[in-house]
């Protein structure tokens, strides 16, 4: 059984600069009502945008590392849930530790330090032959994660490596003083349209990276967690529900149903 200590839920969106921002505010709020009643604490980042010091402004889906990171390092918690701010924990009455009882295989608290949802049949270019790849695509959306020093570092090789930051997962990209780091991770960082998730996957093809992450799935029915609306429900359910949706007013409607 994962120990997960303190928790901290996390959830970022440049909507939630914005008090009339609704559907933000309003899956934060439901996700509060869960926090407080479990003893968690919900920290809910107002993240206009995010500039990467060799990259520029970034797509605004970069800007989670920035308040993952943040949160890992004010060592606040043990355990961090990221969610993004169109994700909400469906009954608040049910503890985080049923997600890590029913979707964590044994030894995968011990031996791994982020484990993600599941991209569902959203496959693309996932290489099941990579480690730690077969239970299913990762989703970037949901994260479980154990606040360690491979989770630190991994965020920050995630994020692309600020200048002047060592950090163990240096030999994915080169020396920063390589003049052919730029051109590589640039056009790395183009992938897909600049989205993190894509950047994960291509990272996720290096072992030493790897040996640290996990796609939650159930050991017994082998399922990977899906939370995203529309696709069939994994056994056991998912406790989360990610709408995953670009119409607003599906997202309002679908919390207002909750």
């Amino acid at each position: 059984m994962a120990r997960l200590g303190k928790v901290g839920i996390v959830q970022y969106d440049s909507l939630l600069c914005n008090s009339s921002a609704s559907y933000a505010w309003a899956t934060a709020k439901q996700n509060f009502l869960w926090t407080k009643r479990h003893g968690y604490v919900l920290a809910a980042y107002c993240i206009q945008s995010c500039r990467h010091g060799l990259f520029g402004t970034l797509h605004p889906a970069w800007c989670k590392l920035v308040a993952i990171a943040h949160a890992l390092k004010s060592n606040r918690f043990d355990t961090l849930l990221y969610l993004d701010s169109d994700a909400v924990w469906l009954d608040t009455s049910v503890p985080l530790d049923v997600l890590a009882d029913e979707f964590l295989y044994p030894g995968d608290w011990e031996q791994g330090s982020i484990f993600f949802g599941c991209n569902g049949r959203f496959n693309g270019s996932w290489n099941f032959e990579a480690l730690n790849a077969e239970r299913g695509p990762a989703n970037s959306g949901v994260m479980l994660i154990k606040n360690s020093r491979f989770a630190r570092d991994m965020v920050w090789a995630w994020w692309g490596r600020p200048w002047g930051h060592q950090e163990e997962f240096a030999h994915s990209w080169g020396a920063l003083s390589d003049e052919g780091y730029v051109h590589r991770y640039r056009h790395k960082y183009r992938f897909r349209n600049g989205w993190e998730q894509g950047m994960l996957w291509h990272m996720w093809a290096d072992p030493a990276i790897a040996s640290g992450l996990r796609v939650l799935a159930n050991p017994r029915s082998r399922e990977c967690m899906w939370a995203m609306e529309g696709q069939r429900r994994t056994t056991p359910p998912s406790p989360l529900l990610h709408m995953c949706s670009r119409n607003r007013k599906f997202r309002e409607d679908r919390l207002g149903s909750i």
